[in-house]
C-alpha cells in the first residue's frame, strides 16, 4: 500500500483544461501523497512496537472517529440551518433540545476516548439514537456504522474477543455490500468516470470503452475484501486492497474542486484504515467457526450483526430497507432529488437555496434546485436519499405560500443523459 502512495505521489496532477482539476493552492498532492504514506507506516510501527489491547485501540478509534464526523458536519448538528429537520415522525423533532443532547453525545464521546466506565458509551448511544430519530438527515453510513459499534461498548456483554468478532463481521459486510452495489453500469458512467477525468483526464469514447471492465473491478475488488476479510483467506492481500482503496480516496477528496463538498469522506476513511489495521491485522478464527459452541452472548452479538449488516441490506433489492442502510455508497443507483419551481415564482424561495441550482437533461424554466448539493454545500453530508424524506423535504417547500401547480418535485433514475423523471406537486398526498 505503501508503495502504491509514492507512485501516486509521483504522478503530477495536472489543472484540467476546463479548470477544475486540482486546487494547486489549497495544497500540494506530492506532500498530501507522502504525508498519507509516512501516516500508514507510522501506524504500522506503533501496532508492531506498542502492545495496546485491540478493544481499548477500538474504543479510543471509534469514539474519535465519530467526534471527529460530528466536527466535519457541525451545521447537522448544531446552531440554527436553513435546511429542514427530516424527523421520523413529527413529535420528534425536539425542538430547543437538539444543540444540548448534541453537546451531550459529543461529551460522552470524548469520555469514552478517556475512560472505560459503561456510562459514556450508554449516553453517546442513546443520544445518537434520539439526534436520529429527530432528522433523518443524519441517518449518515458512517453514523450508522459507528453506533453499531457503540452498542457491545454499551452493553458491556462479551468478552474482547467475541466483541472483535462483531467488529469483524460488520466491516467485511460494509466492503461486500459496497462492492456489490457498485456492480452496476450506471457506477460505470458516474463515479467511475468522474474519478477517472479528475485523476486521468480521461473520457469513455463509447459505451464499448475497453477501459469500462476496469470500474467492475472496483466493485469486486470491495467484494473480494469483504470475503476475505470474513473468512481470513488471503487477509493480507485484502487488507492491503482496503488501504489502498481509502487512501485513494482521501487523495482525490482532499485535492479536487470536484469533490470539496465531500470532506466528510476523508475522516471516515482515514478511520477505517485504523478499523481495519486493529481488527484485521492478527489472524484469529473466522467469526462464523463454531457458532453453536459459543457462549449464549457471544452468539445473541453475532446474531445481531448477521441480521442488521449481511440480512437486511439484501431487502434493498426489493425497495424494503434504506440505500444507505445497505451501504449503497457512491454506486449511482440511489434515486437524485429535485425541486423545480416557476420562475414568476422563484423569489418566494430563499436566495441561499436558488444557490444550488442544477439542470436536467431535457427540462428548462424557472429554477430547478438540486437538493443533494444543497444538503453537502450546508450540512456537509449528502441528501438521505428516500422517497420519505423527500416527501417530508417537500413540504417545507410547499408552506412557502408559492402558487398551485408552480413548484415540482422531481425524482430522477437512470443515467444523466437519458433521465427518468417522475414528478409531483403539493398536490399529491405523498411527495414524490
Amino acid at each position: 500500500a505503501t508503495e502504491f502512495i509514492n507512485w501516486l505521489a509521483s504522478q503530477r496532477f495536472r489543472r484540467h483544461g476546463r479548470g477544475g482539476l486540482i486546487a494547486r493552492n489549497r495544497c500540494d498532492a506530492n506532500q498530501l501523497m507522502n504525508s498519507v504514506a509516512a501516516g500508514i507506516s507510522a501506524v504500522r510501527v506503533w501496532f508492531t512496537a506498542i502492545q495496546v489491547p485491540r478493544m481499548t485501540v477500538m474504543r479510543i478509534l471509534i469514539a474519535s472517529a465519530f467526534l471527529l464526523g460530528m466536527l466535519f458536519s457541525s451545521r447537522l448538528w448544531w446552531g440554527d440551518r436553513l435546511f429542514p429537520s427530516l424527523p421520523v415522525v413529527a413529535f420528534l423533532r425536539l425542538d430547543g433540545l437538539t444543540n444540548l443532547i448534541a453537546f451531550a453525545l459529543a461529551g460522552s464521546l470524548l469520555g469514552t476516548c478517556l475512560h472505560r466506565r459503561k456510562i459514556f458509551p450508554v449516553v453517546a448511544t442513546v443520544s445518537a439514537a434520539l439526534l436520529m430519530s429527530a432528522d433523518q438527515m443524519r441517518w449518515q453510513p458512517w453514523v450508522y456504522l459507528y453506533v453499531l459499534m457503540l452498542l457491545p461498548l454499551a452493553v458491556d456483554s462479551t468478552k474482547d474477543e467475541a466483541t472483535l468478532g462483531y467488529y469483524r463481521l460488520l466491516l467485511s459486510g460494509v466492503y461486500f455490500w459496497s462492492g456489490i452495489h457498485k456492480l452496476n453500469p450506471q457506477f460505470l458512467d458516474g463515479n467511475f468516470q468522474a474519478f477517472l477525468d479528475v485523476v486521468f483526464h480521461y473520457r469513455f469514447r463509447s459505451s464499448s470503452d475497453p477501459l469500462r471492465v476496469i470500474g467492475y473491478g472496483i466493485g469486486g475488488t470491495e467484494l473480494f475484501v469483504g470475503l476475505s476479510l470474513l473468512t481470513g483467506i488471503f487477509r493480507r492481500l485484502a487488507l492491503g486492497c482496503a488501504v489502498i482503496m481509502h487512501a485513494a480516496i482521501i487523495a482525490v477528496v482532499a485535492l479536487a474542486d470536484q469533490f470539496a463538498s465531500m470532506l466528510i469522506l476523508l475522516p471516515w476513511n482515514l478511520a477505517m484504515i485504523l478499523f481495519d489495521f486493529t481488527v484485521f491485522r492478527v489472524k484469529t478464527s473466522r467469526p462464523s467457526e463454531k457458532f453453536r459452541d459459543r457462549p449464549r452472548r457471544q452468539q445473541l452479538v453475532f446474531g445481531f450483526a448477521i441480521i442488521v449488516i449481511w440480512l437486511m441490506p439484501a431487502l434493498n433489492f426489493l425497495d424494503r430497507w434504506d440505500h444507505y442502510l445497505s451501504f449503497s455508497l457512491f454506486s449511482n443507483k440511489v434515486p437524485r432529488f429535485y425541486v423545480a419551481v416557476e420562475a414568476s415564482e422563484a423569489s418566494k424561495v430563499p436566495a441561499q437555496i436558488r444557490e444550488f441550482t442544477a439542470s436536467i437533461n431535457g427540462l428548462s424554466g424557472g429554477e430547478i434546485i438540486n437538493v443533494d448539493l444543497w444538503a453537502r454545500k450546508e450540512l456537509g453530508v449528502p441528501f438521505y436519499p428516500e422517497d420519505r424524506t423527500f416527501s417530508t423535504l417537500g413540504k417545507y417547500f410547499c408552506s412557502l405560500g408559492i402558487e398551485d401547480r408552480k413548484v415540482f418535485f422531481l425524482r430522477v433514475t437512470g443515467p444523466e443523459n437519458d433521465p427518468d423523471v417522475f414528478s409531483t406537486d403539493c398536490s399529491s398526498p405523498d411527495i414524490p
